[in-house]
């Protein structure tokens, strides 16, 4: 999924125009609060983008409506194959193998759209690793059977999944964590499912 930074890049190159969406003409300087240093980081997107003008800001964030327009209708297009090919199952014979091979595919279209929802809901949250974050968040049940997920719950047993410095418990190691037991590291976690895995493979 292409996030905001992304699109701000594309924006700001100004792909075929030699330029940035209303680039101020060659020769003249750009004001001091909009001179980016050329690869330099963006660590605020929300802060860079109330800074760039007017024109620019506003032909952002267009784009920006017109990625989510076009997102919600792959997402409610993936949704009626689902009900398509669930439908057809339920018309197949019990039992048979059409019929497996027919919800088989319904719960991978199901899994990809709960993914999706999972990364961009996971983004806004601040954490780093999506793809992990979304093994870890189901494999230990921080996501509910109609797709909730419980962010807090996760970042107090997996800080280190989230941007930024996470503050030391002052006193018991348990406090914030949802059962009153200390954090666990994605050492543990990764270990755990090794284990799981060996046990499965003996």
């Amino acid at each position: 999924m292409l996030n905001r930074f992304g699109l701000a890049r594309i924006l700001w190159e100004g792909e075929g125009s030699g330029g940035a969406v209303g680039a101020p003409a060659a020769g003249t300087p750009a004001p001091a609060s909009t001179q980016t240093p050329e690869n330099a980081a963006i660590d605020d997107y929300e802060k860079w983008l109330d800074e760039q003008p007017k024109n620019v800001k506003d032909a952002i964030l267009a784009n920006e409506a017109k990625l989510r327009g076009a997102l919600k209708d792959e997402r409610d297009e993936r949704q009626n194959l689902e009900k398509q090919v669930r439908t057809l199952s339920d018309k197949a014979e019990k039992g048979s193998d059409l019929q497996k091979e027919l919800d088989g595919l319904a719960n991978k279209i199901a899994e990809s759209d709960a993914r999706a929802d999972f990364y961009e809901l996971a983004h806004a949250a601040g954490i780093t690793n999506l793809k992990l974050a979304y093994r870890v968040a189901t494999d230990e049940g921080h996501i509910d059977k109609k797709g909730r997920v419980n962010f807090d719950a996760l970042k107090a047993e997996y800080p280190e999944l989230f941007a930024g410095k996470v503050k030391a418990p002052k006193n018991n190691a348990g406090d914030g964590s949802p059962d009153g037991q200390p954090p666990r590291s994605m050492n543990d976690w990764i270990r755990a499912q090794a284990g799981a895995k060996t046990k499965t493979a003996n």
